[in-house]
């Protein structure tokens, strides 16, 4: 008898730890190792010492996250008109061996004038060597926003290799016109592509070689402009597949738009109609991040804004040649409430093929970082957060917040990076294996 009772105790206290465990480690928990609790806050100054917040221009925000080759997460983008970067240990704290306190920030914007003008990083990338790229855009003297790219080497310092002094400003096309990027990717070749807006509302992709300068072999002298609804059409994400074809996601007008091209820029006829896609989905939709699969097929993260104005997550799936993987969600569709507003900004997918999509999430007197992953057909994942959902509040949850960035490390964790009012914000994930 007291063996069976203390038999059936260890199956108890078995069974009650595997139960800790998963409440402390299971996919979707935040990663108590990671900052505070699995959260990490960062404050950026401005010129008179004061935390910036107020002006949009001036609110800290971070608009990418990057993990390297040491689990290191890089936060990428804005701090009192200037590009901004973080970079964590694994342990979530500053890392001070990128330059000297974990962040630097960098003025792109023209130097010769005594007023601080606006210069915006809003992507990201790390290259074979370590160095970070950061790319968005720069305010011009007399004329219009202006690409922007800046280099750091690995100790957070500019890299004077590439461009002027670690730097680099292009202005295509008229001076008065303008153009900036808002994604950026690296090739097999080291070569750098950004994708954003350019003149007359078309999409614009640029090409640089590594050392900063314009690869003119890419597209017109380096750049390609590609029209789509002659309205108000951008470009917001990049990616390059495994043949080395560039894709980018974006909108047009009010419809999700994705384009691919040769590695020299021209549109590629395989894909879409004429190297485009189009597709109309209810309300206004725009591509907001992008994500390829192993067989080089899109997944896409959608802003969607249907009647009377409300948001949800929503994504959308296209096999490689452009058409909507109807097997994926609802004709290749999936949309996710979390209640109230909700909004996808950024797509990643993990070593299983699960998709992992972060955001933000709002309802009366609330707002919160949103995650969902979700499986290859688009079901949410039930071994995540045991819905497939996660909201996490910073604070009392009644400051604007939310994510903008999402990656995943070696171990599988899962970095989400945003901004509260005058932070960024980072929260790190358990993501369970395989």
């Amino acid at each position: 008898m007291f063996r069976r009772i203390a038999l059936l105790w260890c199956v108890v206290i078995t069974l009650a730890l595997a139960g800790t465990a998963v409440a402390s480690g299971g996919a979707g928990t935040l990663d108590r190792s990671f900052g505070d609790r699995g959260k990490v806050l960062t404050k950026f100054k401005h010129r008179n010492g004061r935390t910036s917040f107020g002006h949009p221009n001036l609110v800290p925000r971070a608009y990418s996250v990057l993990v390297d080759a040491k689990n290191r997460a890089v936060a990428v983008g804005t701090a009192d008109q200037k590009f901004a970067l973080a970079r964590y240990k694994p342990n979530g704290h500053l890392d001070p061996s990128f330059s000297d306190n974990g962040k630097v920030t960098t003025q792109l914007s023209a130097r010769h004038k005594k007023k601080n003008r606006l210069s915006r990083a809003y992507a990201g990338a790390i290259d074979s060597h370590g160095r970070i790229l950061a790319a968005g855009l720069a305010l011009g003297d007399l004329s219009g926003d202006r690409i922007a790219i800046a280099r750091y080497q690995s100790n957070g310092h500019l890299d004077s290799s590439f461009g002027d002094h670690g730097e680099v400003r292009t202005l295509i096309g008229s001076r008065f016109g303008g153009c900036s990027a808002r994604a950026v990717a690296i090739d097999s070749d080291g070569r750098i592509v950004v994708a954003g807006s350019g003149q007359a509302d078309s999409w614009l992709l640029a090409r640089y070689k590594p050392n900063g300068k314009l690869d003119r072999s890419f597209g017109a002298g380096g750049s390609v402009t590609t029209p789509f609804s002659n309205d108000f059409d951008g470009a917001e994400s990049v990616a390059i597949d495994s043949q080395g074809r560039i894709i980018a996601g974006g909108f047009a007008k009010r419809d999700v738009a994705l384009a691919r091209y040769e590695p020299n820029g021209i549109l590629d006829p395989s894909f879409g109609s004429g190297g485009k896609v189009r597709t109309n989905f209810p309300g206004e939709v725009e591509a907001r991040s992008i994500a390829l699969d192993l067989q080089d097929g899109i997944v896409a993260a959608l802003e969607s804004r249907e009647p009377a104005n409300v948001r949800h997550f929503a994504l959308a799936r296209y096999r490689d040649d452009g058409s909507l993987e109807g097997s994926f969600g609802n004709g290749g569709e999936v949309t996710t409430d979390f209640g109230g507003h909700s909004v996808a900004e950024s797509v990643s997918l993990d070593k299983s093929g699960r998709i992992v999509v972060a955001g933000r999430a709002t309802g009366p007197g609330q707002r919160r970082f949103a995650l969902a992953r979700y499986l290859a057909n688009g079901e949410l994942d039930p071994a995540f957060s045991q819905d497939g959902k996660k909201t996490t509040t910073f604070g009392s949850g009644n400051e604007t917040q939310g994510a903008n960035g999402t990656a995943i490390d070696r171990r599988g964790r899962i970095v989400a990076a945003g901004y509260l009012r005058g932070k960024f914000a980072l929260a790190r994930y358990h993501g369970g294996g395989s």
